[in-house]
């Protein structure tokens, strides 16, 4: 939180009892709202982006698909379907690395600026369309 702080992006962050922090942001894109959760164990500091969007028993296999398909592509993060069936995506960034940053929000929205690249082909895959997933095989 004292990178945050040196920011003043520290007030838009609540800290929960289980000393994690989130934030609901709306970004006025096509998938336009998002909770940031962070977490810090030791000196990395996770960032979960979830959506408001989930998978459910009807597309689960063609979104799980797509996202395996990015995370093959994806050079930082990992989208996911979490326990409640949002679609999120997640990226640690160790506490040091963050502090070099010039924008320390590069790394706290960066699973938002990720969403907006694939939001076409989640959205896609949600309504049952037929999307191209590829997997690079070594």
């Amino acid at each position: 939180m004292n990178i945050l702080k040196k920011k003043e992006l520290d007030d838009y962050f609540t800290e929960k009892e289980d000393g994690t922090f989130d934030v609901t942001v709306h970004t006025g894109r096509m998938i336009e709202a998002f909770v940031i959760l962070a977490s810090i164990k030791g000196d990395i500091v996770t960032f979960i982006t979830e959506t408001f969007l989930c998978a459910d028993s009807k597309n689960y296999t063609f979104i799980k698909n797509l996202l395996d398909s990015i995370n093959g592509i994806c050079k930082k993060g990992s989208f996911f379907i979490n326990m409640e069936n949002k679609i999120s995506f997640k990226i640690r960034i160790k506490l040091d690395e963050m502090e070099k940053l010039e924008n320390p929000c590069d790394a706290v929205f960066y699973g938002c600026e990720t969403f907006e690249k694939y939001q076409e082909s989640i959205l896609k895959a949600l309504t049952g369309q037929h999307i191209f997933c590829w997997k690079m095989v070594h």
